[in-house]
């Protein structure tokens, strides 16, 4: 991936070329070259386009992982790699990101279903292994907000050992998944084993985290990296992220969306035997920065992208593109906030929202606030009163991920009832269970938050109330 700057990390010493790192770490084209490329990634697409209607081998089906990792529907997420620049206000284009909690709120408001954080670099945890910026903290604060969290390592391949041991570093924290941000260092003219060391870390990983998902980020154009153990890393991972990168490489969205695909398709009908089970969902890494002060990305450019790979009459991954992530939040715009957050990719729900995480507090002598998550954009109420009759409500008619509501004008050291309910745009409401609620004493100290273990995950669907 790139370093704070958003360019592609590197190590030092290697000199640029068409579809690799350049000197200042980018994968990019040469000004110069662009056009060419351009055209070039024109004409290979027109020219692979046949191959996209080759039924080809039949991939491996991708499990259901720990945690409710669905690698067929993985919908959309977004990568970290600085998270003290994360919860620095996201670079400091969202006043209202401050730390760990605002920082999930946040992300699970513009629709993320996970997040990608570095972990580490080869055998190192990052930035430092004093320090290290993926914690248990992280982790919890990432679930109380309802998202998924993935570890992801700049892998080298020279100490596979030391790498297996970072992803068990990482899932004994508790995350949902593990990245290997593989790219050119994996090439056989820099690593000269490299086929048998994908198979030994990725198999190693697998054989220790069998119900973990597990993923691999390498370069979106197959034939420029053709020394890369795709089908090794492929047949141990459950999705491919191919690094999409449009301005940065020199080619329009769509275009290098249309191109990437037919790479992958052709790549897919060269496999036989059990390398067809290295066949697994495409979900690209989109690009969410501006490489330079002369290059931006547009919404309209993310906007292009994802209709692309959402009208693919004939995708390389069976069933469509069901999944999508953006490098990296704390670079991203607010032009390119509202692009990635109004341009969903996958099927779109059918059924009424989840509720989840809900919780109460602080809780002070004559107010508290509860929270809660659901899987999808839905409105926000909390009835309450002393009885379950209620007889008092708050709503909030904005569809988030992420509900927040606070109670005023409660009578100290009082016992509650209350539940939580939440309605989609298409009317399907799910409403919680009922747990308690007891305000401070008159004066006396707030009293922390706690989660309402009773409304977690339960409710029926059916058909709202007036709102009182």
């Amino acid at each position: 991936m790139k370093s704070s700057r958003g360019f592609l990390e590197r190590r030092p010493g290697r000199t640029g070329r068409v579809g690799s790192r350049s000197r200042r770490g980018r994968e990019r084209t040469p000004r110069k070259h662009s056009a060419r490329l351009e055209a070039l990634g024109r004409s290979l697409v027109r020219l692979a386009l046949p191959l996209l209607l080759l039924r080809g081998p039949a991939p491996a089906l991708a499990p259901m992982r720990e945690g409710g990792v669905d690698p067929a529907n993985l919908g959309q997420g977004d990568w970290i790699y600085i998270v003290s620049d994360a919860t620095n206000r996201l670079g400091g284009r969202v006043p209202s990101v401050t730390n760990l909690p605002s920082l999930m709120a946040y992300e699970k408001n513009q629709g993320r279903r996970y997040l990608i954080v570095k972990a580490a670099t080869s055998d190192a945890l990052y930035p430092s292994p004093a320090q290290p910026q993926f914690t248990a903290a992280l982790v919890d604060s990432a679930h109380a907000a309802g998202l998924q969290i993935f570890g992801y390592n700049r892998s080298y391949g020279t100490n596979v050992p030391g790498e297996i041991a970072i992803a068990d570093h990482v899932f004994r924290l508790g995350a949902d998944g593990f990245v290997f941000d593989a790219e050119a260092e994996w090439e056989s003219s820099r690593l000269p084993n490299n086929a048998a060391a994908a198979v030994q870390l990725c198999g190693g990983v697998r054989t220790n985290w069998p119900g973990k998902f597990l993923a691999h980020a390498p370069f979106p154009i197959v034939r420029y990296h053709r020394t890369f153990p795709y089908k090794e890393f492929g047949y141990y991972c459950d999705v491919v992220m191919p690094q999409a990168y449009w301005k940065s490489i020199g080619v329009p969205p769509a275009d290098l969306a249309q191109w990437m695909d037919a790479e992958w398709r052709a790549w897919q009908n060269s496999l036989t035997g059990q390398w067809t089970n290295a066949i697994k969902p495409l979900v690209p890494v989109g690009q969410g920065w501006n490489p330079s002060g002369t290059q931006t990305v547009t919404a309209a450019e993310i906007t292009a992208f994802v209709h692309a790979l959402q009208n693919d009459a004939h995708p390389a991954p069976r069933g469509g593109y069901a999944g999508v992530s953006y490098w990296r939040a704390e670079l991203h715009t607010p032009e390119q906030w509202d692009a990635i957050r109004t341009n969903a990719l996958g099927p779109a729900p059918t059924n009424a929202p989840a509720l989840a995480n809900v919780s109460v507090g602080p809780i002070t002598d004559t107010s508290v606030t509860v929270t809660w998550t659901t899987d999808q954009s839905a409105d926000s109420g909390v009835e309450y009163g002393w009885t379950t009759g209620y007889g008092d409500a708050v709503t909030n008619p904005t569809l988030l991920w992420y509900h927040t509501i606070t109670l005023v004008g409660l009578r100290p050291n009082t016992t509650y009832h209350f539940r939580v309910e939440s309605r989609n745009a298409g009317g399907q409401q799910t409403v919680s269970g009922d747990p308690l609620l007891t305000t401070a004493a008159a004066g006396g100290p707030i009293l922390p938050g706690t989660a309402a273990a009773t409304c977690s995950g339960t409710g029926a669907a059916g058909t709202s109330s007036p709102d009182k």
